[in-house]
């Protein structure tokens, strides 16, 4: 599991494998046209409710698939 508490600046995909967890506390910035994505048997990317996610780049889309995404 990887607890973000500060700020992650993303320039480049996020593959999540054999069950990964990101619990996000804080900013998971997509500084582009990144996205989060099941790499093999699942994954789980979390905000809490101090969590943010923020796509702060890219002319294209950002993409979350095939990973479970939960805002609590």
């Amino acid at each position: 599991m990887l607890t973000n508490q500060g700020t992650i600046a993303a320039a480049d995909d996020l593959y999540f494998y054999n069950g990964a967890l990101v619990d996000n506390q804080s900013l998971y910035a997509l500084q582009g046209d990144v996205g989060l994505h099941n790499g093999a048997f699942g994954g789980s990317f979390t905000n809490t409710t101090t969590g943010i996610l923020r796509k702060t780049g890219g002319d294209g889309a950002s993409t979350i698939d095939g990973l479970s995404f939960n805002n609590s």
